[in-house]
């Protein structure tokens, strides 16, 4: 018996993933939040328009806007919230 397609629907969203990545402003603005699966990567398909422009402007001012991605997991606690796509956080108080 074959197998059958898989279901687009069952696939899990960026708010199921647990692991995101960070992107710190380096002017002290908001800082990207990126969802990832456990190795860091990004899906650029899950992420939809908006959500990839974002992310990709974001990688590519690294080192004069945001500073490097901070890999987040499940097990850090606060960072890890409900959200589709790119997620805007407030830059912690240095």
């Amino acid at each position: 018996m074959l197998n059958p397609a898989p279901d687009p629907a069952a696939a899990p969203t960026p708010a199921a993933q647990e692991h995101v990545l960070i992107y710190a402003s380096l002017s002290g603005g908001p800082a990207m939040r990126v969802p990832c699966n456990d190795h860091g990567m990004v899906d650029l398909d899950g992420l939809g328009e908006q959500g990839r422009v974002r992310y990709l402007l974001a990688r590519a001012l690294i080192g004069r806007e945001y500073d490097l991605p901070v890999h987040v997991g499940p097990d850090e606690a606060g960072h890890c919230g409900p959200g589709a796509g790119i997620n805007r956080v407030p830059r912690p108080a240095p």
